[in-house]
């Protein structure tokens, strides 16, 4: 099976694929940040 994360960023036309590099520029927006989410009322210091 392999890893499927990388599908987003690949179009498909019948049995070609090409890299979306429009695609590839968006999500380098989120390169090296991280959101946490919890349920703790704590102070945000």
């Amino acid at each position: 099976m392999g890893d499927k994360r990388y599908r987003k960023f690949l179009q498909s036309s019948g049995k070609q694929f090409a890299v979306d590099q429009t695609m590839i520029d968006e999500e380098a927006r989120y390169d090296g940040k991280w959101v946490l989410t919890t349920n703790m009322d704590l102070p945000g210091e």
